[in-house]
């Protein structure tokens, strides 16, 4: 019961505000996944960050979003997705407050780390309300099409948005200004949201939760992205470098032992036995992870090297920006005229080619930023053809997963290409920050630091092209694999009825 439906509001009108709330914080979540992005250089010069640490303003966020979302999930299932929704507000409320005062990194990187912990608990729960005040068919369908736009608008603007408040007026009211709408679209959800009928109570919500796969998972996928974003140069020959390292793959490994056994898995073990539902989850964490890097990347290239501005960064990202969001429209035209594997393998390309020209890109760069490629031979080309290969991957994959699937599995099948596209990114920056640190740290004397940043740079920009590359690789062994297999007839695809239910689940698949 609303405040709403007291006045007589009809369930449509009531299903139409929940939905503009629920698409407002979609929007913000990824506004602030992307926000920094251009504003990382200047953050680090503030809080005198040494080089090759300013990953963490990026992957506290992403760690904590990809750790919790299937957590969130399952605790929305059982104490209420209302709820934990408007936990989550204001678990972001708070940490948008802190995160604008913060003195140091470490500081900053906790409360980025509630933000991402916050959206954790928003995301997965919006799905939820939306599949249970909207009925099935094209009303859902719509509905979830408006949240995916709405993520997709959020990334695009947290580009623009933090490149200009950084320049401008400081990258602290980015936080500023974010909590206060948090707060108010809080304060909208108690009273605007509809509650469940048939909420569980907490005491079945603490049985059948899946505690050990939970512990399992955050330990093993937080170990993993601190030792490789955290170590430097020799460090990796260190015992302790490598204790925590091997504990991280092992409790990482667990978790799939655990899954096996548990009364309500997180992940149910009979997705892992279907090769298209894995493969392309492993092919849309990889797009992401690249996706990520070559953003973080082209933002540190561009101010640490071509020396421009914050804004004017964050100009130069707009034609990327725009481009990836009106693209992602005719992903699906494509699919239906091609099949899954090829758009993959194609996007693949795309992403190896983009990657590879920004990389020679920018090495006429004088000590003041001069004499470099212009915009349009260099940036311009680099980032578009990019971001032209992303969501060819990310909405091709999902597709293929949801063609092998049943209707009944839609729903965990979301969610694990949604968790997939999020665990991409912070494991894809930590190991492009791991290779970074460790040129950084082997060119000593000798070496000025622009040329040992370039260097640096050099290295992680092949990070990503031979990453992009192994992407395309096993995106064409696994076309050959169907090609030439029995199951090839799963493959067959009809755009047309899958449409809904991929726009249903896109919530998390805009481009960072």
């Amino acid at each position: 019961m609303t405040i709403l439906s007291q006045q007589g509001w009809s369930e449509s009108r009531i299903a139409s505000v929940s939905l503009a709330i629920l698409s407002v914080t979609q929007f913000l979540d990824f506004l602030n996944l992307s926000a920094l992005n251009i504003a990382i250089p200047t953050i680090a010069d503030e809080l005198k960050i040494a080089p090759g640490l300013e990953g963490w303003i990026l992957i506290s966020y992403s760690l904590a979003l990809s750790a919790f979302m299937l957590p969130f999930g399952k605790l929305g299932d059982a104490w209420g997705h209302r709820n934990i929704f408007i936990c989550g507000l204001l678990i972001m409320t708070v940490a948008n407050i802190f995160s604008a005062m913060a003195p140091t990194l470490p500081v900053l990187a906790t409360f980025r780390g509630l933000q991402g912990l916050g959206a954790a608990a928003t995301m997965p729960n919006a799905s939820a309300i939306i599949a249970r005040i909207f009925p099935a068919g094209a009303p859902r369908n719509a509905a979830f099409a408006k949240l995916g736009a709405a993520s997709a608008i959020g990334s695009a603007a947290g580009l623009i948005v933090g490149g200009l408040f950084s320049g401008i007026i400081g990258w602290r009211y980015v936080f500023y200004v974010l909590a206060p709408i948090c707060l108010l679209v809080m304060i909208l959800s108690l009273v605007f949201l509809p509650a469940a009928q048939d909420d569980e109570s907490v005491d079945k919500g603490l049985k059948d939760f899946d505690i050990s796969g939970t512990l399992t998972w955050l330990v093993g996928m937080s170990l993993i992205v601190y030792v490789l974003s955290s170590t430097k140069g020799t460090a990796w020959k260190e015992v302790q470098t490598m204790v925590l390292l091997g504990i991280g793959f092992a409790s990482f490994g667990s978790f799939f032992f655990v899954e096996r056994t548990a009364a309500r898995p997180l992940i149910p073990p009979y997705l892992w036995k279907n090769h298209v539902i894995v493969v392309n989850s492993i092919l849309i964490a990889m797009v992401r992870g690249g996706a990520s890097m070559f953003v973080y990347l082209m933002s540190l290239k561009l101010q640490r090297i071509l020396l421009l501005s914050p804004w004017e960064t964050a100009l130069q990202s707009l034609p990327m920006a725009i481009v990836g969001f009106f693209y992602s429209f005719f992903v699906g035209t494509i699919v239906k005229k091609l099949g899954f594997s090829v758009p993959v393998i194609l996007g693949f390309g795309m992403a190896v080619f983009g990657s590879a020209y920004f990389l020679f890109s920018l090495h006429g760069a004088d000590e003041n930023g001069n004499n470099a490629s212009s915009f349009w031979t260099s940036t311009f080309p680099s980032s578009v053809v990019f971001v032209l290969g992303t969501p060819m991957v990310f909405i091709s994959a999902q597709l293929a997963m949801l063609n092998v699937a049943e209707p009944r599995q839609y729903a965990v099948v979301g969610a694990l290409f949604n968790t997939a596209g999020q665990i991409g990114g912070p494991v894809a920056l930590a190991l492009l920050t791991a290779i970074m640190n460790v040129v950084l740290v082997n060119k000593g004397s000798g070496w000025s630091e622009k040329e040992r940043l370039l260097a640096s740079y050099d290295a992680g920009n092949w990070t990503i092209v031979v990453w992009e590359l192994a992407g395309l690789v096993l995106a064409g062994l696994f076309w050959l694999r169907q090609k030439f297999s029995e199951e090839k007839r799963h493959l067959s695809v009809d755009v047309e009825s899958n449409e809904g239910e991929r726009e249903r689940l896109l919530g998390d698949s805009s481009t960072p």
